[in-house]
C-alpha cells in the first residue's frame, strides 16, 4: 500500500503539473517517474525490512528528479550554454575572417570530410538569421562571406584537439520545414592549387624541390607547406602536362609512394611525423572490409612507324609468354 500511495503522490504532484505548465514531452516525464518509483521499490525491499516506506529516500529521489529536470529543460539551448571543452564533450568554435560566429545562434550542423590525396571539404548549415535579418533579401549580407577564410577548432578536456582552416567557396540559401537556412560549403586552401591546367618541366631536381616550386606564390597566411618526402634522389626529368598544380602533386605522390593530405593547417607531402595510434578491431574499427576482384586483362596493342611503314601488334597472350 505504501508503494502504491507513493506512486500516486508522485504522479499527482510531479508529473501532471510539469506537463501542464511547461508542456514537456509526456514520454520523458513518465520514464523519469517510473525510474524514480523503481529506485524507491529497490530501496524499500533492501533497506526496509519492517515494510515501512523510508520518507528520506523519497525526498532524496524527488530532489534528484528536480535536478535532472532542471539540467535538461531549464538550461538555455544557445551556443553560449554548451560545454566550453573542459570536459569530455567536445566544444566547437567557428571563426570567419577572424570573427567568431554562431555563438549566439540556436543551432547549426557541421560536416567535414578529409581524404588522402584529395581536398578536404566542409559543410556548415545554420539558420539564415545568423547572418541575415528577416527584412533582407536572401544572401544580401551573407554574400560577403564568399571567399572568406574559415577557422574551425575543437576542444576537449581543456585542450585543442583539432584545428581546420578552409575557404568558403559556395553559399546556398534555402527553406526547409518553413525555416530559412544558410549553407556554407568550402574546401581546404589546397583548392588554390586548382587554378588552371599548366605545362612545366623539371630537370635534375629532387622531389622536394619540385613540390616546393609547384606551390610557390600561394598566400602563406592560410597556406603552409610541409615537404618531407622519403624519396631523396634527383629526378632526371619530369613533366607537368596539362594538369593543375594539385593534379600534378597527386600524380607525384602516387608515382613515388608519398603521402599527400591537408592536416587542417598544412599541406603535407611526404612521411607523417606524428605518433602511431594502434587501432583494434571491434573497438576502434567498427567497419572493416577486405576484397578480391577479378579484372579483365585481355588487351591488344597497336603501333605504326610511318618512316618505315611498319605496323606492330601485340596482344595479352604474347605479353604473358614474355613474362
Amino acid at each position: 500500500m505504501g508503494i502504491l500511495f507513493c506512486e500516486r503522490i508522485v504522479k499527482f504532484f510531479v508529473l501532471y503539473p510539469i506537463i501542464l505548465i511547461l508542456k514537456v514531452q509526456i514520454e520523458f516525464i513518465e520514464n523519469l517517474v517510473l525510474n524514480f518509483i523503481y529506485k524507491i521499490k529497490n530501496k524499500y525491499f533492501i533497506f526496509n525490512s519492517s515494510k515501512k516506506v523510508n520518507h528520506i529516500l523519497i525526498l532524496l529521489y524527488l530532489y534528484e528528479i528536480k535536478l535532472n529536470y532542471y539540467q535538461l529543460f531549464m538550461m538555455s539551448r544557445t551556443y553560449s550554454s554548451v560545454p566550453d571543452g573542459k570536459g569530455s564533450i567536445i566544444a566547437c568554435t567557428i571563426k570567419i575572417d577572424g570573427k567568431e560566429v554562431l555563438h549566439q545562434s540556436g543551432s547549426y550542423h557541421l560536416e567535414m570530410k578529409q581524404s588522402m590525396c584529395e581536398h578536404s571539404t566542409f559543410r556548415l548549415l545554420c539558420p539564415a538569421d545568423a547572418f541575415e535579418t528577416s527584412r533582407d533579401f536572401p544572401l544580401t549580407n551573407s554574400k560577403n562571406l564568399f571567399g572568406k577564410k574559415i577557422y574551425i577548432s575543437f576542444k576537449q578536456f581543456g585542450e585543442t584537439t583539432f584545428i581546420f582552416q578552409g575557404i568558403i567557396t559556395q553559399l546556398n540559401w534555402k527553406i526547409e520545414d518553413n525555416n530559412p537556412q544558410l549553407e556554407l560549403i568550402g574546401q581546404s586552401p589546397t583548392i588554390l592549387l586548382e587554378q588552371g591546367e599548366l605545362c612545366k618541366s623539371y630537370e635534375n631536381q629532387t622531389l622536394e624541390q619540385i613540390v616546393t616550386q609547384t606551390c610557390e606564390g600561394l598566400p602563406r597566411d592560410i597556406f603552409e607547406l610541409k615537404v618531407k618526402p622519403k624519396y631523396k634522389n634527383k629526378i632526371p626529368y619530369n613533366v607537368q602536362y596539362q594538369e593543375t598544380n594539385f593534379q600534378y602533386l597527386q600524380r607525384l605522390a602516387k608515382r613515388y609512394g608519398e603521402l599527400l593530405y591537408w592536416n587542417g593547417e598544412q599541406l603535407v607531402f611526404g612521411g607523417y611525423g606524428g605518433r602511431k595510434i594502434p587501432i583494434q578491431e571491434g573497438e576502434d574499427a567498427q567497419y572493416l572490409q577486405l576484397q578480391m576482384k577479378a579484372q579483365p586483362q585481355k588487351l591488344n596493342l597497336y603501333a605504326y612507324q610511318s618512316e618505315y611503314d611498319i605496323f606492330h601488334q601485340l596482344d595479352s597472350d604474347q605479353l604473358q609468354k614474355k613474362g
